[in-house]
């Protein structure tokens, strides 16, 4: 009997000694995979923005390509309206604010390929290149804004929109949200979880004073993302042009009125052209 009972208690031992190593290899996993969706979380979401930040600059170089056209061309049509004289003139009298456009235009970068039209009178040569430039200024200041779709290249049969001033407001203010998000979690913060899995380690490290305070502050200071300035790309826009067809009139007009009173002028520029 009393080897029976022996033996019975030996087993017993035996079993609670599995169970504990089980447990053991239970919380080990438990916390491997703790530690494992962390990472994820956390490096993942940095990386994440990252990439997408390094597209969102990518693509306001796209736009900054888009603005350069457009100012060229802002540039030609202002030459043309007696080297930038009158092109204040000009606005007003097709009821336009201008914005930018007036003083941004690059006059010295104007667009080439752009042939003047045959025509009888000096008065309808001129308008009609007037009108001509307008149409390319309108064309790209409306694609720079609003951007043009396009076929998906990839064959999903989507449409697609190409860089724009709107797309780019908006995804910098959808940046910044996710910006701030990303810093809520901080790099301390996910130290700090990680030694919570160990209480042994922790209650040794502050008995030995060796804490995270200073230096958490400083690492959460220098990882963390700064907020984009999306108040600049308000700078960046340009105002909405009409149509073609209607300041057609009001082109012609002005450009017969010019032509009356400054008709040397407006020789020396289609000359020039």
């Amino acid at each position: 009997m009393d080897g029976f009972f022996a033996s019975g208690n030996e087993t017993k031992n035996n079993n609670a000694g599995v169970m504990g190593k089980n447990l053991d290899g239970f919380a080990e996993g438990l916390i491997e995979e703790t530690l494992t969706e962390m990472a994820g979380t956390f490096f993942g979401g940095r990386k994440g923005l990252e990439d997408e930040l390094e597209r969102y600059r990518a693509n306001l170089e796209k736009l900054s390509k888009k603005e350069r056209g457009v100012l060229r061309l802002a540039g030609s049509l202002h030459f043309l309206l007696l080297c930038g004289r009158v092109a204040a003139d000009f606005y007003a009298a097709l009821r336009l604010d201008p914005g930018r456009l007036l003083d941004a235009a690059d006059r010295e970068a104007r667009v080439r390929g752009i042939k003047k039209p045959f025509g009888v009178s000096l008065g309808g040569r001129y308008a009609r290149l007037v009108y001509k430039t307008y149409v390319l200024l309108q064309d790209a200041v409306d694609e720079y804004l609003n951007g043009r779709h396009y076929d998906d290249p990839r064959g999903s049969g989507k449409k697609l929109v190409t860089v724009h001033h709107g797309r780019m407001k908006a995804w910098c203010k959808l940046l910044n949200i996710k910006i701030e998000k990303v810093n809520s979690m901080s790099p301390s913060s996910a130290m700090s979880f990680v030694k919570d899995l160990d209480p042994e380690a922790r209650e040794k490290e502050r008995i030995a004073g060796a804490t995270l305070d200073g230096y958490a502050a400083r690492l959460d200071k220098e990882m963390a993302f700064p907020p984009l300035d999306c108040s600049s790309l308000k700078g960046l826009a340009f105002p909405e042009l009409p149509g073609p067809e209607e300041v057609k009139g009001a082109i012609r007009a002005f450009c017969g009125s010019l032509c009356a009173r400054n008709k040397g002028e407006v020789e020396q520029v289609l000359a020039a052209w």
